[in-house]
């Protein structure tokens, strides 16, 4: 056999590991996908009732229809407790609407509990929204951070992208927290790139010079700002995903509690 034939079969042997390499994966990526619907359509009943339900573009949520729960039994704090009881680890519900963002989200004892499990604890690719382990979860910290994958499909805070656009962010300023003893509104002011160890931004700072470095080292370092006069007083919320610009890049929505 002659050492252009070898060539040419080593060529179609690559081509054809490539063709059922991409087929694996697409199917993977397409079973994950599954799976995470089928999850979080079940935790439907537990979301919170939406005036605007129909403008959510929650893929996996989206296609659920619009609970029964009535407003009044959301706000007392029923419908989370209820959560709670069935998930010991369950906080509350996030919702931002226009961006598919609307999950449930938990905390564990670690930040790397949730990065691939449902909130029953078993295997889920797409994990589960969580806030980090050292806040307080009745969000009295001045700075609650929730975790959240960036999903290919679209799902979890893979929406928190659109606030790249100012147009978008402008207009999308707002989100809510659902916990069992209160309804937290969000006023979104600043969309930020930044390393995963960036200490500063994943501070939890508890005395005023830690409060007044974070917020201005946050004004410093955002792409887009809007002054909506955040003090020392106030609590903030910073939403985490991975971004792609670097090797290690995160992005930060982070908002006004």
């Amino acid at each position: 056999m002659s050492l252009k034939t070898i060539l040419k079969l080593v060529i179609i042997a690559l081509l054809v590991w490539a063709i059922l390499f991409s087929g694996c994966m697409a199917l993977g990526i397409q079973k994950g996908t599954d799976l995470t619907e089928e999850f979080y359509s079940q935790m439907a009943v537990y979301r919170p009732p939406n005036p605007g339900a129909a403008n959510y573009s929650s893929i996996v949520l989206g296609g659920a229809g619009v609970q029964s729960i009535r407003e009044e039994d959301y706000k007392s704090g029923e419908v989370v407790k209820k959560m709670k009881e069935e998930y010991k680890d369950a906080v509350g519900w996030l919702s931002i609407p226009f961006t598919g963002v609307d999950y449930p989200f938990a905390q564990a004892r670690n930040n790397r509990y949730y990065l691939d499990r449902d909130l029953s604890g078993d295997y889920l690719a797409a994990g589960t929204l969580f806030a980090d382990c050292d806040n307080s979860p009745d969000f009295s910290d001045f700075n609650t951070i929730i975790y959240g994958h960036h999903m290919k499909d679209g799902t979890m805070f893979a929406g928190l992208d659109a606030y790249a656009d100012a147009e978008f962010f402008a207009n999308h300023p707002a989100g809510q927290i659902f916990l069992e003893d209160q309804v937290l509104d969000i006023e979104f002011f600043a969309y930020v790139i930044t390393r995963a160890d960036d200490e500063t931004l994943y501070d939890i700072p508890a005395d005023v010079k830690a409060k007044k470095k974070l917020l201005a080292y946050i004004r410093d370092k955002a792409r887009i700002y809007e002054d909506i006069g955040v003090s020392m007083e106030d609590r903030i919320v910073t939403l985490s995903t991975c971004a792609y610009e670097f090797k290690d890049a995160r992005l930060l929505l982070i908002g006004r509690l």
